[in-house]
């Protein structure tokens, strides 16, 4: 038989068939994502008192009772790591190091590197071979070791990338901004650990799981933990053996359809078996926290709860895969290929220091010549990982400060959230947290200039932004700082921030988080459940009555702290590159934002080869944040009007307009610049500052 699952009809979506009813409806089992070996002991005796004949059920029509390939093994079987680890010689790094120059000499986004723009003539047959072992026999190796120290986070990432284009040639899209690129490091750090909800961006132990969506699953390690932290991975088909021998039923359980959780997503939740066989190939995809959920994303309540069988068996796949796993030594450098169809992977808990901490990047893979076919059930979502452009492509150079699901909070929920911004390069007293009407309204407000800052004029900053979203105004702001030398790369972060903030106090800085200490994450807007502020009910009719009932705008001193630290760099990246900012303009957005962009000094260097970054900041640099601040206060034309949601197209200026952008009261300034000595009238044209709605961002 080509494929076999289970299509019985979904009898526990139906409370009358639950077991474990409350009040006549189904309630969700006692477990958690962390699995307890005790409760599961006693819900399997229990199961079996209750229904001894579950040890004598059939297999479901079509599953083997046994399978029989190098897939099947156990930890003990290796018992050395030269089994499954490929030591990389001089010659096939210097080979790596030529194809990363050549990759540079294309001038290509990172989008492009592929087993063509990163030739790898010797290295290339060898990785070619390595993947048919995994995709036909044990199903794993590692690749040691890059020289990680030596290369900057840009060349790390484009030699992970090159490397891996000849083990699967396909990236697979891993959120919903474009990226093919994940960091996996703990974020407790920079975030609260309660509003966390994936359990690889915390220090915690991870269960065994494969990952959603994913042939190959990748990990190169850019620095490994400093206690703790082992990587490990066990055969899915060793595990099938042993339920499929002695607990049949847990079989059946497995092939039949799971409510697997949607997290407010639309549907709520997703109807489909966690293991197929398909092709003469047992595959599972399986991730135990969309039937518990973890910490900021618990098992949603409104959707059907899964059964104690269901519960038996996640705890049963779990505790076996522990059994039988293997321990790789995952050393900094080494990159990990993984089965991910045919093999779980777990991480042990770590402990960080202030010198070492864990942090690996993570690629989704498919291989054209080695996939395997897939069940019908999975195709539509390899289609959607795998179907993102190389233009489309991005890879994020740090850690979101809360990741991003593929699947989580559509932006239908992430309107009616409050945020969390972490500033880039700010002092930590002075990071802050605002509504995303403020924050929308500074970016909308910049975004063309900081365009002209970073492309057009050649200008390299040390932060980037992207979006969520396809128009300005809607989705997730991302801002981001990262690594690399200082003269033609990025800041070190062993020195003082080129672009930072005074760590003078700011004038009414609103809801301050904890001080993060030591923290090197990029910056990041996130919605934080705990924080939420619906003002307006979601499904609530928005008239010109309502914004006519609605009391005097105050000065929003959060939007103004946030426009004065954006100001705050740029006049600092203006005044080390001769523009001169004095204290009595930097409020005004317009004109000072002008003077950078328009100085002749910083035409002349966006013709150079190698885009200048600041050096780090000096105490000559007059500028002190709080007079700023005050300043950019006690200017009329620098307070936005911003609403929450959009208002009429009749509505008064500084509302917010027809396409959900936010406008501010500085559109009616009329900015002066100098252009080689040679003063210019700025002609305003109305709506100037704001992003039409079609207009999209890559």
């Amino acid at each position: 038989m080509a494929s076999a699952v289970v299509s019985n009809p979904i009898n526990h979506l139906n409370p009358e068939s639950q077991p474990h009813l409350q009040g006549g409806r189904a309630r969700q089992p006692d477990i958690s994502y962390h699995p307890n070996e005790d409760k599961w002991k006693k819900r399997t005796e229990g199961r079996l008192r209750e229904n001894p004949s579950l040890l004598s059920e059939t297999l479901p029509e079509g599953f083997p009772e046994k399978l029989e390939s190098p897939l099947v093994w156990e930890g003990k079987d290796w018992t050395s790591e030269e089994q499954w680890v490929y030591n990389l010689s001089k010659e096939e790094l210097e080979e790596i190091d030529a194809a990363l120059k050549h990759f540079r000499s294309l001038n290509l986004s990172f989008g492009h590197i592929n087993s063509e723009t990163f030739p790898l003539p010797s290295l290339g047959k060898q990785l070619r071979k390595l993947s048919q072992e995994l995709h036909q026999g044990r199903g794993f190796f590692v690749l040691r070791t890059i020289p990680v120290e030596s290369y900057s986070r840009e060349d790390n990432v484009l030699i992970y990338a090159g490397v891996s284009a000849y083990v699967a040639g396909v990236r697979g899209l891993q959120d919903k901004n474009g990226g093919v690129l994940s960091h996996i490091k703990d974020l407790t750090r920079v975030v609260e650990k309660g509003s966390i909800g994936g359990p690889a961006y915390t220090t915690d132990k991870q269960v065994f799981h494969t990952d959603l969506g994913a042939d190959v699953i990748s990990l190169f390690a850019l620095e490994v933990a400093a206690e703790g932290g082992t990587s490990r991975i066990s055969s899915a088909w060793r595990v099938y053996n042993e339920l499929a021998e002695k607990r049949p039923d847990l079989i059946k359980t497995l092939a039949e359809p799971w409510p697997v959780d949607g997290f407010g997503q639309d549907p709520p939740y997703t109807i489909r078996p966690l293991l197929f066989y398909h092709e003469s190939k047992a595959i599972i995809q399986y991730a135990r926290r969309y039937f518990t959920g973890f910490m900021a994303l618990p098992r949603s309540a409104d959707i059907p709860p899964i059964t104690e069988a269901q519960a038996e068996a996640l705890d049963s796949l779990h505790f076996l895969a522990e059994r039988f796993s293997l321990g790789l030594n995952f050393q900094k450098g080494d990159i990990q290929y993984i089965n991910n169809l045919s093999i779980f992977h777990a991480r042990d808990g770590f402990k960080d220091d202030e010198k070492q901490s864990r942090h690996l990047l993570r690629l989704w893979l498919h291989d054209k010549k080695y996939a395997w076919k897939l069940p019908a059930d999975l195709e539509r979502l390899w289609r959607e990982t795998y179907s993102v452009s190389a233009e489309e492509q991005t890879f994020p150079l740090e850690a979101l400060a809360t990741p991003i699901s593929r699947f989580n909070h559509p932006p239908s929920v992430l309107d009616s959230h409050r945020f969390t911004l972490f500033v880039p390069n700010c002092a930590p007293t002075l990071t802050l947290r605002y509504p995303p009407d403020h924050i929308n309204a500074v970016i909308t407000h910049t975004i063309h200039f900081l365009s002209l800052l970073t492309f057009y004029l050649g200008i390299k900053l040390p932060f980037e932004i992207t979006w969520g979203g396809k128009k300005l105004g809607v989705g997730q702001p991302f801002i981001g700082a990262i690594n690399g030398t200082e003269n033609g790369g990025w800041a070190k972060w062993y020195k003082k921030h080129p672009l930072h903030l005074s760590s003078a106090p700011a004038v009414s800085a609103p809801n301050p988080l904890p001080a993060s200490s030591g923290s090197q994450e990029s910056s990041s807007i996130r919605s934080s459940p705990s924080h939420r502020k619906e003002e307006i009910p979601p499904d609530a009719p928005v008239t010109e009555s309502y914004y006519e009932s609605l009391p005097p705008e105050q000065p929003q001193s959060s939007f103004t702290t946030a426009l004065a630290m954006l100001l705050y760099d740029v006049c600092y990246l203006a005044w080390t590159q001769n523009v001169e900012v004095p204290l009595s303009q930097a409020g005004d957005v317009l004109s000072n934002l002008w003077s950078v962009c328009c100085s002749s000094e910083l035409g002349r260097r966006s013709h150079e080869a190698t885009p200048l970054l600041p050096p780090p900041t000096p105490a000559s640099f007059p500028l002190d944040f709080a007079q700023l601040l005050q300043a950019t206060s006690a200017n009329p034309s620098s307070r936005a009007r911003t609403s929450r949601v959009s208002a009429p197209a009749s509505s008064s200026s500084g509302r917010t307009s027809r396409t959900g952008t936010a406008t501010t009261g500085a559109r009616n300034i009329q900015p002066q610049r100098t252009l080689l000595g040679e003063k210019i009238d700025e002609e305003v044209e109305d709506d100037w500052d704001l992003v039409d709605e079609d207009v999209g961002l890559d």
